[in-house]
């Protein structure tokens, strides 16, 4: 994986904790899940990240 800094003000440093949201189905509607993660690095395709 070629590492290169992302030119977007809202991109997280290297290092910088982040939250995830990710929003399912349920019986009664949506439902949202939060992950806490690391920003490692990234490409023009993806985000590597470490989760907590």
């Amino acid at each position: 994986m070629t590492e290169f800094e992302i030119p977007l003000g809202n991109a997280p440093r290297c290092g910088e904790n982040i939250h995830l949201v990710r929003w399912t189905r349920s019986a009664d509607g949506w439902a949202a899940e939060t992950l806490l993660a690391t920003y490692v690095s990234s490409t023009h395709d993806e985000w590597a990240l470490f989760a907590l």
